[in-house]
Parts: C-alpha cells; structure tokens; sequence
C-alpha cells in the first residue's frame, strides 16, 4: 500500500510537468506550449524504471488524476482509494516542470496526451507517466 501511495505520488509529480497545447490542432507538438498543463488530467499507464531496466508497469482506467491549478498547486487523486494529495508545481521551461522538488521532462504526443519523464530527484529510479486530458 505504501508502495502504491508512493507511486501515485510520483505520478502527481510528473502530470504536472505535462504541458499540452489549447490550439486547434491536435497535432501541434511544438516545444513552446507553455500554459496549457492548467486542468483536470488522467493517469493512463505508469512506468517504474530501477537501475535503468523496466521494472513495473501500472494501467489505469478513469481512477487516477492530476489538476493543474493555476495558483501552482497540483491535486492528485485516485478515486478508487478515495485519497487525494495537494503538491505544488511549477513549469521550469517548455520542456521542463517541477513537481515538489523532482523535475521532469514533458513530451507531448498531441493537444490532449503528454508524457512525463523524471529526470531528477531519485538516484536509482525513475518514473514515466503518460497522461491524457480529461
């Protein structure tokens, strides 16, 4: 249960480095998007990396989120638990967001998925997570 709770927390962590563009296109991938992480996103899939070899892989469906508050604050919930956790956040760069005190690298697939990869904060492991917007 600590494991999981860990876990999620990680994830919170890497939803709010996700940007995601407002334009028309769904396609727009561009580097720049820079404001439109702020809303309601859901976990999809959770990659646990040790030692740089594929660990653990977790499938979500409709039971854990991350919302991006404007104000810096990011809510992480899984409704299954009934358990949500306040973290803050803050985009560093384009490509760049700090959850808490990790920092992960946005890539964004399309308007409405991104993924985030921990690039920092954990010397041995590392977490990915793909979100999409809810």
């Amino acid at each position: 249960m600590k494991n999981i709770r860990f876990l999620f927390s990680i994830l919170l962590i890497s939803i709010i480095s996700f940007s995601c563009s407002d334009s028309e296109s769904d396609s727009d991938t561009s580097p720049d998007l820079t404001t439109s992480l702020i809303g309601k996103w859901e976990v999809l899939i959770v990659r646990l990396y040790e030692n740089g070899s594929l660990s653990e892989t977790y499938t979500f469906s409709n039971d854990v989120f991350m919302d991006f508050k404007s104000d810096g604050k990011l809510i992480f919930t899984q409704e299954s638990e009934n358990s949500e956790e306040t973290l803050t956040w803050e985009r560093l760069s384009p490509t760049r967001l700090l959850i808490e005190s990790v920092e992960y690298e946005i890539t964004i697939r399309s308007k409405n998925e991104v993924n985030l990869k921990q690039i920092s904060g954990f010397p041995f492991d590392q977490y990915e997570y793909e979100i999409k917007r809810k």
